[in-house]
C-alpha cells in the first residue's frame, strides 16, 4: 500500500472516529472485515467509538472472542474508552503504518486524547477464511 493510501486511510479514519459520536452512520457497512488490514482496524475502532461493540467483536478472530467471552465478551472492548477520561477523552485516531506478511499484518495506531496526549498501539491480524481480523494476543 503506498504512503498517499495510508495518509488519506489516516484522515479520514480521524474524521470518521472525532465526528462520531452519537452518529448512525459510522462509515462502515456490516461486520465482515475487509480487504485490508488498515480498514479493517479503521472499521473496528470506528464501531467501538460508536458504542457498536457487538459489530465490533464480529471483526476478532475465533481465538479474540473466545478470549473476550472469558472476561465478559464484546462489553470488553468499550473499556479503555471508559478509562481515558483523566485524560479528557479520545478524540481519534490515525493509522501511521501497516505491514503484511502473508496471511499475518501489524497495522499501526496512533490513539488522540484531548490533552494532547497519545499513544501509538500496534493491533495484530490475520486471514481468515479471505477476510482480514483482528488477531488476539
Amino acid at each position: 500500500m503506498t504512503k498517499m493510501k495510508l495518509l488519506m486511510i489516516g484522515l479520514l479514519s480521524t474524521a470518521l472516529f472525532a465526528c462520531n459520536s452519537g452518529s448512525k452512520s459510522a462509515g462502515t457497512s456490516g461486520t465482515s472485515g475487509s480487504n485490508s488490514p488498515s480498514a479493517t482496524v479503521t472499521q473496528y475502532y470506528t464501531l467501538i467509538a460508536s458504542g457498536k461493540a457487538a459489530d465490533a467483536y464480529a471483526l476478532g478472530t475465533k481465538q479474540l472472542q473466545k478470549e473476550l467471552d472469558t472476561y465478559g465478551g464484546a462489553a470488553e472492548l468499550t473499556k479503555p474508552l471508559k478509562s481515558d477520561t483523566k485524560h479528557g477523552g479520545r478524540t481519534g485516531f490515525a493509522i501511521t503504518s501497516e505491514e503484511i506478511k502473508g496471511d499475518h499484518a501489524v497495522v499501526m495506531v496512533r490513539i488522540n486524547v484531548k490533552d494532547g496526549f497519545g499513544w501509538e498501539k500496534d493491533e495484530q491480524l490475520v486471514k481468515e477464511n479471505g477476510t482480514w481480523k483482528i488477531a488476539a494476543r
